[in-house]
């Protein structure tokens, strides 16, 4: 087991155990009860709960706790069933029919068939409208879309450091992307998401899914998990899914992987600084902007403004300042600057803001104080 798996496998464990524990206590049982129904001495229930010394539940014993939890009324739906299941690598498949047609798995709230839900209607909320223009990505941005266009494509990662502009890049491409791809596109920002589990629901938040699915009367409601709802909503449609800046959360790999292999038509860009190490994964590294060689600085200002970089620069700061212009004057410097600056994006507007309020030759002084740590008066809270 390769250490990905095991720490997933890790904390999936412990969110089973959580589960259990807290069906038990709402139930008015203890843990060791369970354990007596289930013919096992707490202590070796515990160990396999807690996968100490590498014990752990074995697939029987999984599905006695849910029939003895469903017993006790300790879990009252068949989607709680199948989640505890699913926490354990297990499907709902591992009850036959008559397993839960028979007492007491009867008892629970029943979940639906997916083959029979009608189709779900897609509304993905509105792409963000960029506040500036992109520049210097015209390549970058006809390569991509290109690469979503090859039907063996269906996981692509824009990789890059931090400060690179993958999410700029990305949302050009999402807006590019809505008159290709024939149900729409879909975009969710991780940034400040944390847990894993939550990212399901966001996603059925961000396609408009977030009503559960009717099935039949519609006086009556079947209830769906997140991950339910989306295979039932994107079955069958050619749809792009957007997932921005998901390297805090290496476990998303196995959602995605799952999500792609039941919904065969679906395809995935994701933003990272990493790479999510799925079979099919395509990668883009999202490359800096063009800084131009040593001795574009004795060129005429108009032609070092096509430089990519220097580009970006004087756009930024005339939006601070319309009078902003290279001249043979500034030329030197900005150039300096955006060299200086490796031709990272986020870095270069950044010092362009200073133009506000410091001259050209300063701003170059202090991305030069090596001593001074150059970078520390461009610092942000801005996610890439």
């Amino acid at each position: 087991m390769s250490a990905q798996a095991f720490i997933h496998s890790t904390i999936q464990l412990a969110r089973f155990r959580e589960q259990v524990a807290i069906a038990c206590r709402n139930s008015g049982h203890l843990q060791r009860e369970l354990a007596g129904v289930l013919g096992i001495d707490p202590k070796v229930l515990s160990r396999k709960l807690h996968g100490a010394k590498q014990a752990y539940p074995s697939h029987l014993e999984v599905k006695r706790i849910i029939l003895v939890l469903a017993d006790w009324d300790a879990i009252t739906t068949q989607l709680e069933a199948i989640q505890l299941l699913t926490l354990m690598g297990s499907r709902a498949g591992s009850f036959t029919p008559e397993e839960w047609a028979s007492d007491p798995l009867n008892r629970l709230q029943s979940r639906p068939d997916l083959s029979s839900a009608p189709p779900a209607g897609l509304h993905p909320r509105p792409l963000q409208a960029p506040s500036t223009p992109l520049i210097g990505r015209e390549k970058q941005i006809e390569h991509i879309l290109a690469t979503l266009e090859n039907p063996s494509i269906r996981l692509l990662t824009l990789l890059g450091t931090g400060g690179i502009g993958k999410t700029r890049l990305a949302l050009e491409i999402a807006h590019a992307s809505q008159s290709k791809f024939v149900d729409g596109v879909g975009w969710l920002s991780l940034a400040a998401t944390y847990d894993v589990t939550l990212v399901p629901a966001a996603i059925v938040q961000a396609l408009g899914l977030q009503e559960p699915i009717t099935i039949g009367d519609p006086g009556q409601r079947s209830i769906f998990s997140p991950e339910d709802q989306l295979i039932t909503a994107l079955q069958g449609r050619e749809f792009l899914l957007v997932l921005d800046n998901v390297e805090h959360l290496p476990e998303i790999r196995y959602f995605i992987n799952d999500l792609l292999t039941k919904v065969a038509t679906l395809k995935i860009l994701v933003t990272s600084r990493v790479v999510l190490h799925l079979s099919g994964e395509h990668i883009f590294k999202v490359p800096p902007l063009a800084t131009g060689a040593p001795d574009d600085t004795l060129l005429d200002p108009e032609t070092v403004e096509q430089i990519a970089a220097i580009r970006l620069f004087v756009d930024r700061a005339q939006a601070l300042d319309p009078t902003f212009r290279l001249s043979a004057q500034t030329v030197e410097a900005v150039a300096q600057i955006c060299a200086r600056l490796d031709g990272l994006p986020l870095a270069i507007e950044l010092a362009a803001g200073r133009t506000k309020v410091l001259p050209l030759h300063l701003i170059l002084e202090r991305l030069s104080d090596e001593a001074a740590q150059p970078l520390t008066f461009l610092r942000t809270t801005h996610y890439d």
